[in-house]
C-alpha cells in the first residue's frame, strides 16, 4: 500500500535492503547545518529511512546536512551520509 511518496511493506525477495525504495528523480536542495551553503541535488530514490542523492560534486556536501525535497509533498529531513561516491550519496534520515 502506498502512502504519498513512500511505500509500506517489505522489499522484494531479490533486494538486500530492508525497505522498499521508490524511484523519484526530484530536484532538491541540501543545506549545511548553519544554512550558509546551498547545494543543488536530485533525490534519485527514497525510502522511509533514507535516500540516494545525486550531486555534481558529492564531496562538497558535509557528512550531516538538511535535505529539502521539492514536489507535491515537500519534505525536509536531517541527513547523515552513510555512502559517498563522486556524484552520489547514500543518506540515512535522522530522527526517523
Amino acid at each position: 500500500m502506498s502512502r504519498g511518496w513512500l511505500y509500506d511493506g517489505a522489499a522484494p525477495a531479490n533486494e538486500r535492503r530492508r525497505e522498499v525504495r521508490r524511484p523519484l528523480g526530484i530536484p532538491s536542495i541540501a543545506y549545511d547545518a548553519q544554512r550558509r551553503l546551498r547545494y543543488a541535488c536530485t533525490v534519485v530514490d527514497l525510502s522511509h529511512h533514507g535516500a540516494q542523492v545525486h550531486c555534481s560534486r558529492a564531496e562538497a556536501l558535509p557528512d550531516d546536512f538538511e535535505l529539502f525535497i521539492n514536489g507535491t509533498e515537500a519534505i525536509r529531513r536531517t541527513c547523515e551520509v552513510v555512502r559517498r561516491g563522486p556524484t552520489r550519496l547514500g543518506v540515512r534520515f535522522r530522527g526517523r
